[in-house]
């Protein structure tokens, strides 16, 4: 059953400022609902249909761990301006769908298959990608790229292609005694507290004397050592804070134990053999070589088994390839448009906000 967001909706006390966001980047009215899941979860998506006398497809974004629909207004922009539908989700425990804990800054999943399932259920119940109007093509970034993954082996067919941006591929951590460690913990009944090492959310700028102050450009770019391990660009890290601090409820803090042992299984289980190699999706993986959140030469080992797969490297990028500046962001699109077969219209480039 499909319904528009209710107040209480993952503990949400505020309007979406979508419709606002959308129209400031030349995007038409949202369709923004949410999907009643069977346990009770309440999983937010959005779509913004391109004029049908210039549709050349549909892209389906999933989005990485902390992240929110509004995240990537631009870069929908750009897509929806290059003729094509835009189809994304906040996954269940982030965004503005509902969080499995009391505490909502904590990122929580105890299995992958409830992202898998939720996905699903979009895909099926909530959108017309299944009608196959042009090409159909996944857009994924980190743990998005890592789901996507997963999905196009549970159900082929359904895409033209995939392009995963520094997709989840595996992760540093993801050794033999952090696993069992972790493990322990979640077996202590301890699920539900912050993974080693993590903890809630803060923002990287932060007034104490005035919690609205946005802080500027030259704020931001004097604080770049505290983000650039995600990007570059100081001007698109000030924008997504603003739009956490206009809507609390967009942030995330830290995993919990129970989502790093569901990580580490759904990693294990796409090295498993004949698992890569069973997807028939052409997929393209792109990484970063100032990657440091995933690991960039396993997204390269991946491709390799994949049965129509490719890898492609950006040196200068982080890991959000697509906030990143300009340039990088224009790079990765470009290789999307070629290994899809889509045309992608890129706006000029500005690197008014980048930082080397």
């Amino acid at each position: 059953m499909m319904f528009d967001p209710p107040r209480d909706a993952g503990g949400l006390t505020k309007e979406s400022a979508l419709p606002q966001l959308s129209a400031a980047h030349g995007l038409p009215e949202p369709n923004e609902r949410y999907l009643d899941m069977r346990d009770g979860a309440r999983v937010r998506f959005a779509h913004w249909p391109a004029p049908t006398d210039s549709r050349q497809g549909a892209i389906l974004y999933l989005n990485g761990r902390t992240e929110f629909i509004e995240k990537t207004m631009d870069v929908y922009g750009i897509l929806h301006r290059s003729g094509l539908d835009i189809w994304t989700l906040d996954w269940r425990g982030q965004g503005r769908s509902s969080r499995a804990l009391d505490d909502p800054d904590k990122g929580h999943v105890t299995d992958y298959q409830h992202f898998l399932d939720d996905l699903h259920r979009v895909i099926r119940e909530a959108t017309d990608l299944p009608e196959k109007k042009g090409r159909t093509i996944m857009l994924g970034h980190s743990m998005g790229g890592h789901i996507g993954l997963r999905y196009l082996h549970d159900h082929p067919g359904l895409f033209d292609a995939a392009a995963f941006s520094a997709p989840m591929i595996d992760i540093a951590v993801n050794k033999a005694p952090l696993r069992a460690l972790n493990a322990g913990i979640v077996r202590l009944g301890l699920g539900g507290t912050y993974a080693l090492g993590t903890k809630p959310f803060r923002f990287v700028y932060d007034n104490p004397e005035d919690p609205s102050d946005n802080g500027d450009l030259d704020a931001y770019r004097a604080r770049i050592d505290d983000f650039r391990i995600l990007t570059h660009d100081a001007g698109k890290f000030m924008e997504i804070e603003r739009m956490i601090r206009a809507d609390r409820a967009l942030g995330l803090g830290g995993p919990t134990a129970a989502w790093l042992g569901a990580t580490f299984r759904s990693i294990n289980l796409t090295w498993t053999s004949g698992y890569a190699e069973a997807i028939e999706t052409p997929i393209m993986i792109v990484g970063g070589g100032r990657d440091s959140v995933v690991v960039t030469n396993r997204q390269e080992a991946m491709a390799k088994r994949l049965a129509k797969g490719t890898f492609q490297f950006i040196e200068r990028a982080s890991h959000e390839l697509l906030v990143e500046c300009d340039d990088v962001r224009a790079e990765f699109l470009t290789s999307v448009a070629a290994f899809t077969g889509i045309q992608i219209d890129l706006p000029p480039i500005d690197i008014s906000g980048c930082v080397r």
